[in-house]
């Protein structure tokens, strides 16, 4: 008992001392694993090389992980971006002119005399599925692991950028179910990828 205590004690001299170096996000969240608080503790208490080195794998696999999580959830979080720029070099190929002035009939536009069901371009382009628009190799193949139903939210949330509750109406549900589906979705995408890095 004695013992521990005079090891915890000298653990806080050690942390208060380096206060301003565990201030740090990352080495105060990697310390907070009682792990990798002990690894450290065991470096502080009996520094033999072996103690450090196995400190410092641990804190370099920390690491690493945490670069990848921070890839893996930008990668995630801004997929959509790949489609609207898509989108917006699409509308800059083909711009719209239906708008403009028939020279021979004044007011009369070209969309006037056109009878067609709109169709978006991007889906014209690429199809109507979220992986023909995503660029990205990893996120694609993880995209193919997802089921039917899966698919098909994140079809109507971002091909057809229908809202939460437009989507649950499509399909006889709550808005806060197809929510907690989409993050779901999102989490089994982050984990596909995360393991295949990893493999």
């Amino acid at each position: 008992m004695v013992k521990e205590d005079k090891e915890d004690k000298i653990m806080e001299t050690f942390l208060n001392e380096y206060a301003h170096v565990f201030n740090n996000p990352i080495l105060n969240k990697f310390i907070q694993d009682e792990n990798n608080y002990d690894l450290l503790k065991q470096s502080i208490l009996y520094p033999t090389a072996v103690n450090k080195e196995k400190v410092n794998k641990a804190f370099k696999n920390y690491y690493k992980h945490i670069q990848k999580e921070a890839y893996i959830n930008k990668l995630i979080k801004f997929f959509s971006i790949d489609y609207d720029k898509k989108m917006r070099k699409i509308q800059d190929r083909y711009p719209v002119v239906l708008d403009n002035d028939i020279h021979d009939q004044e007011g009369t536009t070209m969309k006037d005399l056109i009878e067609s069901t709109p169709q978006n371009i991007a889906e014209q382009s690429y199809g109507y599925e979220i992986r023909n628009h995503i660029e990205d190799e990893k996120l694609h193949n993880a995209l193919t692991l997802l089921s039917y139903k899966q698919l098909a939210i994140l079809d109507k949330l971002y091909l057809k950028n229908m809202t939460m509750k437009e989507i649950a109406e499509s399909v006889n549900t709550t808005p806060q179910n197809i929510s907690k589906q989409h993050k779901s979705i999102l989490k089994k995408l982050k984990k596909t990828i995360q393991t295949k890095e990893e493999g």
